[in-house]
Parts: structure tokens; sequence; C-alpha cells
């Protein structure tokens, strides 16, 4: 994904805790060197899921949510796609959950 538009691929990643990540390439196309991460944000607060925690119940393990941040559903086995989702030539964020749910980040061009 080339996020900045500038020929060259960058690397989007969201963690398990539902950060999501952005590593910019320095280099070139054929020898990418990616700068340090810095976490995606919106409105001002960088993407943050949730803490989550086990415990056994009826002997399965139960995902249970310690506390959720701006975006819960952003979580271990989240996954995130990058596209212009309305078309107006930024590149946005969506992230679904494995329960079907998902969260949508519009990119309005600031940090």
């Amino acid at each position: 994904m080339d996020w900045n538009d500038d020929g060259k691929t960058d690397l989007v990643v969201g963690d398990v805790n539902g950060s999501v990540w952005i590593f910019i390439n320095a280099g070139t196309r054929e020898n990418p060197n990616l700068v340090a991460g810095k976490q995606v944000k919106a409105k001002g607060k960088a993407i943050k899921g949730a803490e989550t925690k086990y415990e056994m119940k009826d002997g399965r393990p139960q995902e249970i949510v310690v506390k959720a941040y701006n975006s819960p559903l952003a979580r271990k086995y989240s996954k995130l796609h990058c596209g212009d989702w309305n078309g107006d030539g930024l590149k946005d964020i969506i992230i679904g959950h494995t329960n079907w749910e998902f969260v949508l980040y519009l990119n309005k061009g600031k940090e």
C-alpha cells in the first residue's frame, strides 16, 4: 500500500491490542527501508482497540473485554483494509472483527 503516494510501498498494520500503525518506506520500491512506526490517529487520538483477557467458561476460553478504547472492535482477530472508501482521493481504513461488525475511519488528510 502506498500510503503517501510517493510511488513506494508503505506498511499499514494492526497489532494485537487493536492499535493501527503506519511504517513509511524511506528507501526505494526495490530496497525498502521502513522508518519507525507511527500510530494512526482518528480525531486526534491514536486508534486503539480493547484490552482483553480470557476466562474459562464451560471448559472453553471466553474472551472478556477489560477496557474498550476509541475502537473496541479493533482487537485480536481484527483485520484492517485500506482504500479510498468515499472517493475523495484519500486512503481510509476499515477494521472488521470476527463478529461481522466493522468500523470505518475516513481520512480527513490530517495526522
